[in-house]
């Protein structure tokens, strides 16, 4: 039975999109695009709000972070994962970063950034 006003789960073809990409199989997660679609809207619709208001052109910015933990009897693994999205008048600023622990001890790390310019209307 489904509680009213719940929204249930999407089917598990809807949930994860499995792309191999020469060989190597990667998953997306719908809820994660979701999430970035959002941050991505929250900038956009704060800089023109903030625009309307007299504030300098295109100024916004967006943080988040998460961590994903998964244990074992004999191993635990958790992986931590922050982000950035910046922008001002002609440029957006993109920063990740992604580590990875096992039993606690620092295993793996990369950071990303990117810069992509703006197209203001």
């Amino acid at each position: 039975m489904i509680a009213p006003l719940s929204i249930p789960s999407p089917d598990y073809e809807w949930q994860i999109w499995e792309i191999n990409l020469f060989g190597l199989q990667l998953n997306i997660h719908m809820y994660a695009l979701c999430i970035l679609v959002g941050i991505v809207l929250a900038v956009v619709i704060t800089s023109r709000r903030l625009t309307k208001r007299g504030a300098e052109p295109g100024i916004a910015w967006a943080q988040g972070g998460t961590t994903y933990e998964l244990a074992w009897p004999e191993v635990a693994v958790r992986a931590e994962s922050r982000g950035s999205l910046r922008t001002d008048a002609s440029t957006w600023y993109l920063e990740l970063e992604l580590k990875v622990f096992e039993n606690g001890e620092l295993i793996a790390e990369r950071s990303w950034e990117r810069s992509t310019p703006r197209h203001l209307q």
